[in-house]
């Protein structure tokens, strides 16, 4: 006899199989709990006599046995057989779906007419079996797909499994006859705008939703349950097909306003940047039918297709901290996704990761794939090796369904059973709508080329409203005269926004791109504020007791701020987040091991030694209005976290948004987030981030990863004040830089090469009086003896401090200067150096010739009158040596080259001791 699975019971499914054993030999051997579950799951008859130590079965516990195993499988995998595709002709990988065994009922027609226990089926205890088989493929293998039984928790199981069966038992629950009829308007309304456009901008890209019309209806359907149960805001994330008929059908996109975009009369056409059409972006305050509002933000997306998941739920987890006081829900993601991106690209895989994690979760996002079935001329056996393209959700448990975009009154009972669950469960849910694409990839694409049965059969396909609208005609909902009312109303409509689009002429513009800009003037911290918010980290909790060698590093690092010497640069770091908490200003720090610090120099989360129990210290200063502190060690995941923390920065004004690289080259991963969004939604989208990306950079012969965060791959992105590349050398620099980002309220990103080897040296360490006196300084000056018109050498990072070592060493003369940021470019203050000396400059850096700062910076100081010459590592194609001496070797090379630049035909004064360096402002 095969027994029933009891894997939903995870690690103690053995000790439950060996209850059930005892259970069918003698119920008397299983204490009360075991003996009545196994008897209302699985019947009294199971339970059966026990002789010479054998289990004795009568037919009826075999038939219920079967009975018990079938409804467990057709409920797990009934999906499989279900009918929701809506093409004969459609490739569809089978896998793992092949030996199932569903095609084949396992009973006789004599035990069809027994009955058995149902185990709740259908809110039922006992049934004819034939009339159990029956009412299992009705729910299970009919119109719809359902996969559930993944689901580990058994409330939200049993939420789903009782509300499905009680539902479909008698078929599809048909929706209210208004509901219908304005799905159909919405259907009629999608078809026309695709047709007329076609019509009218013959062979224009605009990848339409033909085919998969169903999503409008959908859409909209979303909308009205928003402003049903109180959610006040939902965010919008989808590739480009069917986005059009999106913004104009469901959040009101003014009609001319995208005719204007077809016919290039948009404002972009005179400044230059933005987008193409079906990448941009609209927000409305969208009146529902029950005269409520709902404020709907589709976010602008690059062809990247799935790149904007995150930075939906960066946005969504933004708005919903903005309003501690409200429920979560009431902001609400909603994703589309194509078929061949949502299992081809990992962001997706991601991003669903967040789902319950502290830092990052949204109480639940609602997902739409629109399943063309193809992906460009792909074929979905060549795309992914699952029988779903939907099957990264079964990794957060998200509940599934498949359904066709033709069966339209299965997809709004759908919609509005999952918007259900994921208001009550906080948990994502996903419709995997199967459907079709009209065309090609885009208008202009030829695809039977590639898909030819398929796209003979989507020839004779007929508009999805057509179907539907004769199927209430039928039952007397809507008749002919709706739809032809509603066709020329739409048309007339149309025609009416062409003759507007036909009036308008652009005159001249000059972009604004970049500058925009504030003066930040920064209130200056007090000595007495920034001992306070040292001492937070020795005045700990009573009950809360620190790593013994932590203690020893919290105390010795109150008393350099006590003293005034030796601040280290984490030090310095977390008080300048005290003075932005205590200012009213949020700080949100994410990234791997941000809480210590990759190397250990942060400590801005305390964990207990002998408990599992953490502790933010700046925490206490978030009372009475003050700002929030955050610190959430992130996944391992780059491209989906930057996204995020890229969302979350673009609408939170009054919040700090940090996002740390364990090294700097872990940013390639998210490479892009970097070139789609960070350096380019202002040009874009006018869409502003504060983000701030600290990228630990600097060669210390730790071999070619984690050496190079790849500056120069930055500076190659800067353009139209887009964003600032910085890279400070001192605590006191960061501590300034970081507030100064802080306080600014024209938010665009910054882009920070942070050290390693400078976070404990003495010389990069801060005094109280640097702290509490000046800003940061774009160019760092050091006078290495008194000449008026000393030797120039021009560098940034951490080998200044190699530099000055050196050239003390030597006795050599120098002005050193140290260009903190690199971008925006501080063309001025350069400028005035080079008429204060005779022209000559060198430039030294360690990283190779074709990387770092020299490729961007030399036609820059030429520019300015200066004659500059490179000392450092030749061209590479990798960024350093694996070799520790090796590395030493190339570094004391760059030195010497240095010094024979200084000694060249020019006589020398025995270097002074060495002054206090300036700040040059």
């Amino acid at each position: 006899m095969s027994m029933p699975d009891f894997s939903e019971f995870g690690p103690n499914a053995g000790f439950v199989e060996e209850q059930y054993r005892l259970y069918l030999s003698d119920p008397s051997l299983v204490d009360d709990y075991w003996s009545s579950y196994f008897a209302k799951r699985y019947g009294q008859e199971s339970a059966g006599l026990s002789r010479n130590g054998h289990v004795v079965y009568s037919a009826a516990s075999a038939i219920q046995e079967r009975a018990t195993l079938y409804i467990e499988q057709v409920r797990s995998y009934g999906h499989l057989r279900a009918h929701c595709n809506p093409m004969q002709h459609a490739s569809q990988p089978s896998f793992f779906a092949a030996g199932v065994g569903l095609d084949a009922v396992p009973f006789s027609d004599a035990e069809l007419a027994e009955e058995v226990f149902v185990a709740g089926f259908a809110g039922q205890q006992r049934m004819k079996l034939g009339d159990l088989v029956n009412g299992l493929h009705r729910v299970y293998m009919d119109r719809v797909g359902f996969e559930f039984v993944h689901v580990t928790n058994t409330a939200e199981r049993e939420w789903l499994r009782s509300r499905i069966e009680a539902a479909l038992i008698s078929g599809i629950p048909v929706p209210a006859a208004a509901d219908r009829k304005s799905a159909l308007r919405g259907l009629i309304e999608a078809e026309c705008f695709e047709a007329e456009l076609h019509k009218r901008y013959v062979g224009a890209k605009r990848f339409s939703a033909q085919g998969g019309e169903t999503i409008i209806p959908m859409v909209s359907r979303i909308i009205e349950q928003c402003a049903a149960h109180a959610v006040e805001r939902v965010i919008l994330g989808m590739p480009h097909r069917g986005r059009l008929g999106i913004l104009t059908c469901c959040l009101n996109k003014p009609l001319h306003e995208l005719f204007c975009e077809f016919e290039d009369k948009g404002i972009s056409s005179r400044i230059g940047g933005e987008d193409v059409k079906y990448h941009l972006g609209h927000r409305a305050q969208v009146r529902t039918s029950a005269d409520k509002s709902v404020d709907a933000w589709l976010l602008s997306n690059p062809s990247h297709l799935e790149a904007v998941n995150p930075v939906v739920e960066g946005v969504v987890r933004a708005l919903q901290d903005a309003a501690p006081h409200k429920p979560r829900q009431h902001v609400m993601g909603l994703r589309l996704h194509g078929d061949a991106a949502v299992m081809g690209q990992g962001v997706v895989a991601e991003t669903y990761n967040f789902a319950r994690l502290e830092g990052y979760s949204t109480q639940g996002t609602f997902h739409i794939i629109v399943n063309n079935q193809v992906g460009f001329t792909t074929d979905p056996e060549d795309g992914r090796s699952s029988h779903y393209c939907s099957e990264w959700a079964k990794a957060i448990e998200a509940p599934v369904v498949h359904v066709s975009a033709e069966d339209v009154d299965a997809c709004l009972w759908l919609t509005d059973l999952l918007f259900e669950f994921r208001q009550k469960f906080q948990r994502d849910v996903v419709v995997d709508l199967y459907c079709y694409r009209k065309y090609g990839h885009n208008e202009g694409d030829d695809p039977t080329y590639t898909q030819p049965l398929l796209y003979s059969e989507i020839k004779e396909k007929k508009p999805i409203y057509v179907g539907y609208s004769a199927l209430l005609e039928r039952e007397g909902v809507a008749d002919k005269a709706f739809v032809d009312t509603a066709i020329s109303a739409y048309k007339e409509r149309f025609k009416a926004e062409q003759e507007v689009t036909s009036k308008i002429v652009l005159g001249e513009c000059s972009p604004l791109r970049g500058m925009i800009q504030d003066r930040v003037s920064l209130e200056p911290a007090s000595e007495k504020e920034l001992r306070r918010y040292a001492k937070l980290f020795t005045d700990l909790p009573a009950e809360f007791s620190p790593h013994p060698k932590l203690k020893q590093i919290l105390e010795k690092r109150a008393q350099s701020v006590e003293e005034g010497q030796g601040i280290e640069w984490g030090v310095a770091e977390l008080l300048s987040y005290g003075t932005m908490l205590s200012r009213g200003l949020n700080v949100r720090l994410t990234g791997q091991d941000v809480g210590r610090g990759t190397f250990s120099h942060r400590h801005a989360v305390l964990h207990a030694a002998d408990l599992r129990k953490r502790y933010l210290p700046l925490s206490a200063l978030s009372v009475d209005g003050a700002g929030r502190f955050e610190v959430y060690n992130s996944p391992l995941s780059e491209e989906g976290c930057l996204a995020f923390e890229f969302g979350y920065s673009a609408v939170s004004d009054r919040s700090l948004v940090l996002w740390e690289a364990q090294f700097g080259d872990f940013a390639n991963e998210a490479q892009v987030p970097i070139d789609q969004f960070i350096s380019s939604s202002e040009s874009k989208w006018n869409m502003r981030s504060g983000l701030v990306m600290l990228l630990p950079h600097g060669f210390e012969g730790q071999g070619p990863e984690h050496s190079s965060a790849r500056l120069e791959r930055f500076l190659q992105l800067c353009a139209e004040g887009n964003m600032s590349v910085c890279y400070p050398t001192s605590a006191a620099q960061q501590f300034h830089l970081l507030r100064r980002q802080g306080f600014t309220t024209v938010r665009r990103p910054l882009i920070v090469m942070t050290p390693k080897i400078l976070l404990r040296l003495p010389a990069a360490a801060a005094t109280m009086e640097q702290l509490v006196k000046g800003s940061f300084a774009p160019v760092l000056e050091t006078r290495l003896g008194d000449g008026r018109k000393l030797p120039l050498v021009l560098t940034c990072g951490k080998i200044f401090y190699e530099i000055e070592a050196r050239l003390v060493e030597e006795k050599k003369q120098a002005r050193i200067l140290r260009i903190e940021q690199l971008y925006p470019f501080p063309e001025t203050i350069l400028s005035e150096l080079a008429a204060q000396s005779d022209g000559q400059a060198l430039w030294v850096q360690e990283e190779p010739a074709n990387m770092g700062a020299w490729s961007y910076i030399e036609p820059r100081l030429r520019a300015l009158g200066f004659e500059v010459q490179y000392a450092g590592r030749p061209a590479s194609a990798s960024p350093a040596c694996g070799s520790p001496s090796r590395h030493a070797a190339e570094q004391k090379k760059i030195l010497d080259e240095l010094v024979q630049w200084l000694s060249k035909d020019m006589r020398r004064k025995a270097v002074v001791p060495r002054s206090a360096s300036s700040i040059v402002v």
